[in-house]
């Protein structure tokens, strides 16, 4: 190949690599926006769920139990 060739190559070669990375400059804010909602709806879950499991915990009346000790309560006995 001639130096003539290969300019024009890395003329190529540049102009898609600055294409590709305009088009990352323009998604990347879209990314962080949703990576940033992502973050926030997790933690109202984690909250949500801390809420519904003080919920379950009160209704059940067994504050401080596992769920495998309330199963075990719940099990009919052998004698019956």
């Amino acid at each position: 190949m001639r130096s003539a060739d290969l300019t024009e190559w890395d003329a190529r070669d540049r102009e898609q690599m600055l294409e590709r990375l305009n088009n990352l400059r323009a998604i990347l804010p879209i990314f962080a926006h949703e990576l940033a909602s992502a973050r926030r709806e997790a933690a109202r879950l984690r909250v949500q769920n801390r809420r519904l499991t003080k919920q379950i915990e009160e209704l059940r009346g067994t504050r401080g139990t596992h769920e495998s000790d309330s199963a075990l309560e719940l099990a009919p006995s052998v004698a019956d």
